[in-house]
């Protein structure tokens, strides 16, 4: 059994080779045909092989959970005044004051090598609950919070769990979607993130005109509610050890992080040799069961083989990708775009009141991105008619 399970190995490897020179195809073959890649298994597990209905579960529950995040994370501006006439007269400064609106965007950011890291290690579905858990907990007790030092603690622990909608929600994303599917998933939700936000943040400032401040969390507390019975529900876990594929003489391999590679030659046969050195997989992908409802819902799976090393690695790779000069650059140019919408999110408030706005009025100033939002998707859709 052995001689033939290393005869087929063989085979494998020359196959590789062979091809090489033959087709260079990889997202386009020679007849001009999309790839579907990463190459899905014969598991009826693998989370490409998910039905229509799961993987739009997953979508939604990645979509209904960033939406309600950053939301409640970045919708302060619009009631900034109010949280100056609470605690400025307790003895806070301004700039004080204005913590609550810019340490939750800082945490945002660090939330991500702590959630991420956690996905890997023991999978994206018990990440995600613990995510939504932690943000439903401090977006009910800043609800309740009756000291200045409370809310910020708390409105901290709201960017700590947004964190996710940057790197996990994404990873889950790129897990159930082929690559020439991403563009329109991702465009899906990065779209709805700001269309649904900049509607919510245009109301905020009604609610807490009629309702007052406090029910600006508890409105979101009810929506993340929803979120945490959808996420738990329908977010499947999406973890999955994909095994390397051959593709046009090419060896595809998807890493843990998502990211699908082509091989040739000696790189694809260093890496088969790797694989057959550490592989532990007993049961082909074929005859695995396809899992029951429930399974798919397992609060939480086996960690990785070496914990401290997958999170060591993860922040290692994070760092590693700031050498691309082309990550830098997005990297910064992100930066300062979102420097500037959270510097307008601080002052736009102030600045229309002193022209004579009323404060209930200010989250009107939202509409400019719905109006941004429209032209956008007006001229993506003529540029797209004219060269298909």
């Amino acid at each position: 059994m052995a001689s033939n399970d290393q005869k087929a190995k063989t085979e494998f490897l020359e196959d590789v080779g062979f091809k090489e020179t033959v087709n260079g195809e990889v997202l386009v073959d020679e007849r001009g045909e999309v790839q579907r890649l990463p190459v899905p298994s014969s598991d009826p597990n693998d989370p490409l092989n998910f039905t229509k209905w799961e993987k739009l579960g997953v979508i939604f529950s990645c979509c209904w959970f960033s939406i309600m995040s950053l939301s409640v994370v970045g919708g302060l501006g619009a009631i900034l005044g109010v949280f100056f006439e609470l605690y400025v007269p307790l003895g806070h400064s301004s700039a004080q004051v204005v913590w609550l609106a810019t340490f939750p965007s800082l945490f945002v950011g660090i939330g991500n090598y702590l959630i991420l890291p956690l996905g890997l290690v023991y999978g994206r579905w018990p990440a995600t609950i613990i995510s939504i858990v932690v943000l439903l907990g401090s977006t009910i007790g800043c609800a309740l919070s009756q000291t200045f030092e409370q809310h910020l603690r708390l409105r901290i622990l709201q960017g700590l769990a947004t964190g996710a909608t940057e790197s996990l929600l994404p990873l889950i994303l790129s897990e159930v979607t082929f690559v020439h599917q991403r563009g329109t998933i991702f465009g899906v939700y990065w779209a709805t993130q700001n269309v649904v936000t900049s509607c919510l943040n245009l109301a905020s400032s009604y609610e807490a005109a009629a309702l007052g401040w406090r029910w600006f969390y508890w409105v979101y507390a009810i929506a993340i509610g929803v979120g945490l019975v959808i996420v738990a529900l329908s977010c499947f876990e999406t973890r999955y050890q994909r095994p390397a594929q051959i593709l046009n003489g090419q060896l595809v391999i998807t890493d843990e992080f998502g990211v699908t590679q082509a091989l040739t030659g000696a790189q694809a046969n260093a890496y088969l040799q790797m694989q057959e050195a550490e592989d532990d997989i007993t049961i082909p992908d074929a005859a695995r069961p396809k899992k029951a409802y429930v399974q798919m819902l397992t609060p939480i799976g086996p960690s990785t083989k070496n914990p401290v090393r997958t999170v060591l690695m993860a922040w290692f790779h994070m760092f590693e990708a700031f050498s691309s000069p082309g990550i830098l650059y997005a990297t910064l140019l992100a930066s300062v775009v979102l420097g500037s919408s959270i510097c307008i999110s601080l002052t736009y408030d102030a600045v229309l009141q002193s022209y004579g706005w009323p404060a209930q009025s200010v989250g009107l100033i939202n509409l400019g991105g719905q109006l941004g939002w429209c032209i956008w998707w007006l001229w993506g859709y003529a540029i797209r008619r004219s060269v298909w």
